[in-house]
């Protein structure tokens, strides 16, 4: 059975730290079409987000990942992965079972630092989708995470949850911030990647967690 890595202290807030630090990504996002911060909330932060993500693993609370295909008649084929695995916590239920994650849902700190980072552009609502990568080479194709003809997202927040990650296990993100040189962003422990261009992964060898933050 899973013993879960870190036994869950009181509830706490996030890292008050963490609205001026993504806020302070505006630049970057502005100049370079993505922004990186390494320790944005803190080692038990991540590993309880981490516990909530295998504890719906093991619940078998996460579908198979698919890419969203628009025809040229407006008909939607799914292409689904192998070994990519996700969910959004849009019931109850799932929010009761990873109480840490519900928390970094409602909390407000990182969607008003992305509203700052985006010049004050408002995102009448964000998304948490988790994700779990079990490895055996799975992988995503070159994308844009967002079409303005079919939803209103205007940028993605990856935070990785991969302690003792090394470039053997996979999983890079790959991105294409046109027309600046391509950037590799390595799937380290406690790393906020917020990407507006097209992006990639590197085949997963290992398995590999990561709530994203999709706010629209």
């Amino acid at each position: 059975c899973h013993l879960l890595s870190t036994v869950a202290p009181e509830p706490a807030a996030l890292p008050a730290s963490l609205h001026p630090r993504v806020a302070a990504t505006a630049r970057s996002l502005r100049e370079q079409g993505y922004a990186v911060l390494d320790n944005v909330l803190g080692e038990t932060w991540c590993h309880l987000l981490r516990d909530d993500i295998i504890t719906l693993a093991e619940r078998q609370a996460l579908g198979r990942n698919a890419t969203h295909l628009v025809q040229p008649d407006g008909t939607l084929q799914l292409l689904a992965k192998r070994a990519i695995f996700e969910t959004e916590l849009r019931d109850p239920s799932l929010r009761a079972a990873c109480p840490w994650l519900s928390q970094l849902a409602t909390d407000n700190l990182l969607s008003a630092g992305l509203t700052d980072a985006l010049q004050g552009r408002q995102l009448p609502r964000w998304t948490i989708k988790i994700q779990l990568n079990s490895g055996g080479g799975a992988c995503f194709p070159f994308h844009f995470d967002s079409d303005r003809a079919l939803d209103s997202r205007v940028v993605t927040a990856i935070l990785y949850l991969n302690p003792d990650w090394q470039p053997a296990h996979g999983g890079q993100l790959l991105l294409l911030p046109f027309p600046l040189a391509p950037v590799q962003v390595d799937p380290v422990f406690d790393r906020l990647c917020a990407p507006r261009s097209i992006a990639s992964t590197c085949s997963i060898v290992v398995r590999r967690h990561c709530p994203y933050v999709l706010p629209s």
